[in-house]
């Protein structure tokens, strides 16, 4: 029931937003019904964690203003689709890091930056790596047993032409 019930509000408020752009409208003063759309939203969420709370899923209540307030104040200033910022988001909240109100907590923009640090610091570790292995060095077949019988048997043609010659040079 809350669910569908900001989902059309927050519809409304993206059309009206909209609707005030392309008619350019002066963006100092808010527009009265915008604001009441948006005061419908916050009063929605409000008895929806509300609600929550009284109902003992105090934890959920705590998650929900949570979100509520890294989505709306930490987001990462980037120009994407709202789908890409959910997708973003909800790997923020599945993650390990520490959210508003707890210890250590950096905010959803603030993690994100760490994150794309750290994954850049890994790709240049792997790149050192593989640059670490050397220069060429040229083609080499590995030595197989059958490999190893050619050059022995090579080894002996040539011992035994040696030995002849050494042999034909005495008798002279």
């Amino acid at each position: 029931m809350y669910a569908h019930a900001i989902e059309d509000l927050s519809a409304s408020c993206s059309k009206h937003s909209r609707q005030q752009v392309l008619q350019a409208a002066n963006p100092s003063s808010p527009d009265p019904v915008f604001v009441q759309l948006e005061l419908g939203l916050v009063d929605i969420f409000l008895s929806l964690c509300r609600f929550e709370w009284q109902t003992c899923y105090i934890e959920l209540a705590t998650a929900l203003f949570q979100a509520e307030i890294e989505f709306s104040l930490f987001c990462p200033p980037l120009l994407l689709t709202d789908q890409s910022k959910h997708r973003l988001f909800e790997h923020f909240l599945n993650s390990d890091g520490a959210r508003v109100g707890e210890e250590g907590a950096l905010g959803w923009s603030t993690w994100l930056d760490k994150e794309e640090e750290t994954r850049q610091q890994l790709m240049n570790e792997e790149l050192s790596r593989e640059n670490e292995g050397g220069g060429w060095t040229g083609w080499s077949e590995p030595w197989s047993k059958d490999n190893e019988g050619i050059a022995n048997v090579e080894h002996e043609t040539m011992n035994d032409v040696v030995m002849e010659n050494i042999q034909d040079e005495e008798e002279y």
